[in-house]
């Protein structure tokens, strides 16, 4: 079982007590939109790029490596961008666990965001 959620607290108590062995995924849009809100607009086209590679990358692990490598990047110039993403931490990353051909739809809540998406990805 999977509940796909943005970034309300609320939420995420409600999915921990109804259904307290199902994965959660972060809402990739909802947390890309929270990051670019914390950063400064010199930075906005360099910071998307970078949560990118993040919920974009071939496989769990280089998402790892891209997860680390933002915050190394990052921390010094925009460290509430860097505290925003570490906020979504492991959750961002769960559907990596399930297979490749749902992780477009698995990346965020709402079928007009994945359609957004499924269309801008191409």
């Amino acid at each position: 079982m999977l509940a796909i959620i943005d970034g309300n607290a609320g939420s995420r108590r409600a999915v921990g007590l109804v259904w307290s062995r199902a994965a959660v995924q972060r809402c990739c849009v909802h947390k890309l939109r929270n990051l670019t809100r914390k950063a400064p607009k010199h930075a906005l086209a360099e910071i998307r790029d970078d949560f990118h590679r993040i919920v974009y990358a071939a496989n769990a692990e280089t998402a790892s490596t891209a997860y680390a490598a933002f915050g190394r990047t990052w921390i010094k110039s925009c460290p509430g961008v860097v505290a925003s993403l570490r906020e979504g931490g492991d959750e961002l990353l769960t559907f990596f666990a399930f297979p490749k051909a749902q992780w477009k739809t698995l990346r965020t809540t709402t079928t007009i965001e994945r359609l957004h998406e499924e269309f801008a990805d191409g």
